[in-house]
């Protein structure tokens, strides 16, 4: 019984060995299994980090050539804007120096009327010299009163002779009361001549006596006299005269001196545009034409026009004068210059 019970526990001890072996067996086919599932496993994650890393590097190059072709279209579009940019300058440089140019020619045909407005006055000063005064009533400037003072006090001072006419060079006239009307005429004219003669000695004396080391010209004196006559000047003309101020010059002359300018005017349409300043009978009209004409016709054709204009306006207006003003050189087109030069050649004679 003893026996039996003693096998017993030994074949349950060696049931229980052929178990645990069995377990120990189990896991460790467990385990191999669990190393060789890790391994593929590992094996798969490096090969998907390799295929990353793979196509990291793409993107990388990818983003480097994206780069560079960015930079290299944004090069080009500054290059065609820098380009864009001088050809702008040069435009305005352009433009700049035509400008310069015209103010040059501008400058030009404000010299030269300045000198037709100097030439105008030098002949009005010879043709039609400056008042000694003016009276107030139209009936005193008809004729001239002679006044002679006298400083009682100095015995050497001198008479002087006042006398106002419309034109120093017509004959003075003495108005004098007849007092006595018994005397003859033969009496009457010898005194009137002997009056004459006495204011004419009188005025050349004071003149002399009062004349300075340089006599200014006429108009300037005339200018300089508030009570003296205002020439009504009109200088119309194409767009060479556009630069011409009238308040300066109305100021500087102390004229009545207006301006009007008709650009690309040629003398056939100056016919017309001078109508409304002749009517009003202006003392002087400075007249600049015919720039815009020399393009389509010769220099004869060109002066024969102006001459008929001033013919025109001639009978439209007697009592004003007609001043031309020559025809500037241009240079936009030097082939006119020989067409100039003729022209005002003609227009000279």
């Amino acid at each position: 019984m003893a026996k039996s019970l003693s096998d017993v526990k030994n074949s349950e001890e060696q049931t229980k060995d052929r178990l645990l072996e069995t377990t120990l067996e189990t896991l460790n086919n467990k385990l191999q299994t669990l190393e060789e599932g890790i391994s593929s496993k590992m094996s798969s994650v490096t090969d998907i980090l390799l295929v990353h890393s793979k196509e990291l590097r793409e993107l990388k190059n990818l983003d480097s050539d994206t780069e560079l072709s960015w930079l290299r279209k944004e090069n080009a579009r500054l290059k065609d804007e820098n380009e864009k940019i001088t050809e702008h300058v040069n435009n305005l440089s352009f433009v700049l120096a035509d400008l310069q140019d015209k103010a040059a020619r501008a400058n030009e045909e404000k010299a030269s009327l300045m000198t037709s407005i100097r030439l105008l006055f030098k002949d009005l000063e010879s043709t039609q010299p400056i008042n000694v005064n003016h009276l107030e009533t139209p009936h005193d400037q008809q004729q001239a009163v002679l006044e002679c003072s006298s400083d009682t006090k100095d015995t050497n001072s001198e008479h002087v002779v006042t006398i106002p006419t419309k034109n120093s060079f017509s004959p003075l006239l003495v108005e004098e009361t007849n007092t006595n009307d018994n005397e003859t005429d033969a009496d009457n004219e010898n005194n009137k001549r002997q009056q004459r003669d006495s204011a004419t000695q009188m005025v050349k004396k004071d003149h002399n006596s009062h004349k300075k080391p340089k006599d200014k010209p006429a108009y300037e004196q005339r200018a300089g006299s508030e009570t003296g006559h205002r020439l009504n000047v009109a200088i119309i003309g194409d767009s060479m005269v556009k630069h011409l101020n009238p308040s300066k010059l109305r100021k500087g002359t102390k004229h009545n001196i207006n301006v009007q300018t008709f650009s690309g005017a040629n003398v056939a349409d100056m016919r017309y545009y001078v109508k409304p300043a002749i009517s009003r009978s202006p003392d002087y009209l400075l007249l600049h034409v015919g720039t815009n004409d020399l393009k389509q016709q010769t220099p004869q054709q060109i002066a024969g026009s102006i001459s008929t204009l001033c013919q025109e306006i001639v009978k439209e207006s007697p009592n004003t004068k007609i001043v031309l003003s020559k025809v500037i050189t241009r240079s936009d087109d030097s082939s006119l210059d020989s067409k100039i030069k003729e022209l005002n050649c003609k227009l000279s004679q």
